[in-house]
């Protein structure tokens, strides 16, 4: 068993499988993270109870977390590890033909990757753990709960805060453009059918999320959520 996953590590094929495996796992988790996201529009009960119903899943919250983590970080590792060998193994004039026809978003994987994986610590040490904002994280709701809503109004208020979210979700959705159409082919999916297709579906997934994780900083700036 350690053999087999050992050469699937080591295979060109296993780290593109594992890099497609993780990006369908992150894109799933940040689909339903932005659905939750927007019950800030439905107002403070509604989006605390949301976020009690999160905290009240106990053991199983954690194990999510320490899942998430894990597939970001066989992510990285499998782009980083993958880049290098295609460097080492491609000459220096075909790596500038390749460049000529390759989009900007697959020229910057790897950078917005890891620019990505510093933001979801900062944003798990900011609205998870509370360790940057702890007056902020220490608020409580008129039921007794954590005011995770007023948590959310008081760090989007700050036009600085808003500005590095709103970087910081552009670039993912810049990452999943490319990264969402090139997972149907590191996990064999892609067909010339329907290549255009799944373009097109990488898009629209792209914006659709930008559009709905930026409409509360947005919101909250204008004063439309507070």
């Amino acid at each position: 068993m350690t053999g087999v996953i050992s050469r699937v590590l080591s295979s060109t094929i296993g780290l593109k499988f594992i890099v497609g495996i993780t990006g369908a796992g992150m894109f799933a988790f940040t689909l339903v993270h932005m659905l939750g996201h927007l019950q800030m529009f439905a107002g403070p009960d509604a989006y605390n109870t949301y976020a009690a119903t999160l905290q009240g899943l106990g053991a199983l919250k954690w194990l999510a977390r320490a899942g998430l983590l894990a597939m970001i970080a066989l992510h990285v590792w499998g782009t980083v590890t993958l880049t290098a060998r295609n460097r080492a193994a491609r000459p220096e004039a075909y790596q500038k033909d390749r460049k000529v026809e390759a989009s900007l978003a697959s020229r910057t994987m790897i950078y917005s990757g890891l620019f990505l994986a510093c933001f979801v610590l900062f944003h798990l040490a900011h609205f998870t753990l509370g360790w940057t904002h702890p007056d902020e994280f220490a608020l409580q709701d008129q039921l007794g709960r954590h005011d995770v809503y007023a948590g959310m109004v008081l760090a989007f208020q700050s036009p600085l805060m808003s500005l590095f979210y709103m970087v910081a979700v552009a670039l993912l959705c810049f990452h999943l453009s490319h990264g969402v159409s090139s997972l149907f082919r590191s996990l064999g999916l892609m067909s010339p059918r329907f290549r255009k297709l799944e373009e097109q579906f990488a898009i629209v997934s792209a914006w659709s999320i930008f559009l709905g994780f930026v409409s509360v900083p947005v919101a909250i700036l204008v004063g439309v959520i507070r």
